[in-house]
């Protein structure tokens, strides 16, 4: 081999070595083992052994990249060499070299300024993601700190503070004890006979008289207790277990008002959750009312105008009592009875007018403007207030002066009360999930005086709008608020308890309207006929009827005006201008039930807007006579 091709040869082995032992950063940067250089470098240089040491400390310590130290190596080395040619020793030179730690630093800080932008974009780029992984771990271990401490304060009972009432109420002037009495003594088929068939044009029809007549001490009872002042029911979360079974039995229960998880030991004292407490009073008011009914529908097959006055006043006082229990669904309820009521009036003072007195139209005239002393129906929020503030003390910490924090537990208790929410089954699954998750998210979720500030709010708005006839009325706001919310991701998380356990209140504030309409209407119906008896023909406007038979004419809901009255052929129509608005004297809309469709309310805007989509019935609403 010759000494040309000996030197290629070795120049090929030197680069292929290099490429091989190249660490991947230095390949990066277009370097091939610079290490070796830099050993290559010193040695060859032929400097003293303690300034070879010296240098090869200096490099160590600079702890720059191997191509930055090849450089200071060749920069080092001629500095020595040029101090040992000008005859100075290896003493003197290492002494006047300084610190080799401090020329290091010195050395890295220069090299580092004159590094590509790139890497130093890199290094600020991990110093930046560094950073905020430690303070994300800090935070995150502050918010676990915080969201362990603390503790929750059952600071009120409101099992207490809503029976406060109803205790202080003598017990001889309570309905309830009666009413169960009543339902106890029933036997089985109640609710085929007379919940699924009340119609006695019905083909069971005599099944449902059979089933009446049997039972009137039953009925007697429901008459005695509505005779009473109060409704007088207590709440409990502890199941009255007679009751129940027999409702079981009876097949009249209604589905949610029985909290399946509270148990017959369970106590007021214990002060468990308000959500467990047992309506099943309303359900029983709700039958009660249906019997009743039947009761009149024989009344009037035997032209008993008394037993029937005696029924439809019990109904009437039965709804005044269910308003008793402070909760929304209790005013569903008042509300129901009350158009039961009316409606089953209604069709008798048209149909049957003869079953009844002079005195017994004045006496359930009186009776239908005694309800609610003649004002408006509204709903009763206090129930629901009572509940949400006794979920927020189970869900958050109590500071001692009002707010708090969201407690671990926080998920699984709202999974429990809101199982249909699938938000919150998509924070948090399983007990290590909701964990991990809660002390993030405790930072995100309300503190317990804004959440409830928040939702005091809200009930504001529904009790302003719920005081608002429909002639006032337009969209409601807290509905807007409510759906704005729930339509924003963070905002929803934040006030998720409230999101979930508020529901739209404009429908059951819309019943009350249409009750109070109806409430209204009766009155007029009897004074019409007690003219027409009087007279002996209907009369021409209801200006007549006072204010001999009638004190006012009350309000049209709809457009503030007076009630509405037209002679069609001959008859009395009493009606409401409806949902358009507009005075189409007494005729109702096409279609499929043409009377509910003219009474649904709209926003003002969206009837009167002639670029409005919805379908607004051209009719009106007719109060009396009966609409079938």
């Amino acid at each position: 081999m010759t000494a040309t091709t000996t030197q290629t040869h070795n120049r090929t082995l030197s680069r292929s070595y290099r490429l091989m032992h190249t660490p991947l950063g230095e390949l990066l940067h277009g370097r091939l083992a610079s290490w070796v250089d830099i050993d290559q470098v010193i040695t060859s240089a032929e400097l003293p052994q303690p300034l070879q040491e010296l240098v090869r400390q200096v490099l160590l310590k600079t702890r720059l990249w191997h191509s930055e130290r090849a450089d200071i190596a060749h920069e080092l080395v001629a500095h020595f060499q040029d101090g040992l040619e000008t005859g100075a020793s290896v003493d003197e030179l290492a002494a006047s070299f300084g610190d080799p730690a401090c020329a290091a630093r010195l050395i890295r800080r220069s090299k580092k300024r004159n590094r590509p932008l790139i890497w130093k974009l890199r290094v600020r780029t991990t110093q930046g993601v560094g950073l905020l992984l430690l303070l994300f771990i800090v935070t995150y271990t502050v918010l676990a700190a915080r969201l362990y401490c603390g503790s929750v304060q059952l600071s009120r009972n409101y099992w207490e503070e809503l029976n406060t009432p109803v205790l202080a109420t003598p017990e001889d002037e309570r309905a309830w004890p009666l009413y169960r009495q009543a339902f106890l003594a029933l036997p089985p088929g109640f609710k085929d006979v007379v919940e699924d068939h009340p119609d006695p044009a019905g083909a069971d029809w005599e099944k449902i008289a059979a089933y009446v007549t049997a039972n009137q001490e039953a009925v007697r009872l429901l008459r005695a207790g509505a005779r009473k002042p109060h409704l007088g029911y207590v709440l409990s979360p502890g199941q009255d277990t007679e009751l129940v079974d027999q409702l079981t039995n009876l097949n009249i229960l209604t589905h949610g008002f029985v909290s399946e998880e509270s148990g017959a030991e369970a106590t007021v004292a214990d002060n468990p959750p308000l959500l467990g407490a047992m309506l099943y009073d309303l359900s029983v008011l709700r039958s009660g009312a249906k019997l009743l009914r039947a009761d009149a529908h024989i009344a009037a097959q035997v032209g008993d105008g008394d037993r029937f006055l005696a029924d439809m006043t019990a109904l009437l006082r039965i709804a005044e009592q269910a308003t008793e229990r402070p909760f929304v669904i209790a005013d569903l309820v008042s509300v129901a009875l009350l158009t039961l009521t009316a409606d089953t009036l209604g069709q008798y003072l048209y149909e049957q007018p003869e079953l009844f007195s002079d005195q017994q139209l004045v006496e359930l005239a009186h009776a239908f403007c005694a309800v609610h002393e003649g004002g408006p129906f509204h709903l009763h929020f206090a129930g629901e207030h009572a509940m949400f503030h006794d979920m927020v003390q189970r869900m958050y910490t109590d500071d001692g002066a009002g707010d708090g924090h969201p407690i671990p537990q926080y998920l699984k208790i709202h999974r429990g009360l809101a199982t249909s929410d699938n938000l919150a089954d998509s924070l948090g699954s399983g007990s290590v999930g909701e964990g991990l998750l809660m002390p993030g998210l405790s930072a995100l979720l309300a503190e317990r005086r804004e959440l409830c500030d928040r939702f005091d709010y809200f009930i504001g708005l529904c009790e302003a709008h719920d005081q608002l006839p429909l002639w006032q009325r337009q969209k409601s706001r807290a509905d807007m608020e409510l759906r704005r919310l729930a339509g924003t991701n963070i905002e929803r998380v934040r006030y998720l308890l409230l999101v979930v356990t508020i529901p739209s209140f404009e429908r059951a504030s819309l019943l009350t309207e249409y009750a109070t309409q109806t409430r209204d209407a009766i009155p007029v119906a009897l004074a019409l006929e007690l003219y027409r008896r009087q007279v002996g023909v209907w009369p021409e406007a209801l200006n007549e009827l006072t204010p001999q038979l009638l004190p006012q004419v009350p309000p049209d809901r709809y457009d503030g005006g007076l009630l509405k009255y037209r002679l069609n052929d001959g008859r009395p129509v009493l009606y409401s201008v409806g949902t358009d608005r507009d005075d189409d004297g007494g005729r109702l809309p096409n279609g499929e039930r043409p009377n509910r469709r003219a009474r649904e309310w709209l926003p003002p805007a969206v009837v009167q807007s002639p670029s409005s989509t919805a379908d607004i019935p051209d009719g009106d609403w007719i109060l009396w006579p009966p609409v079938k």
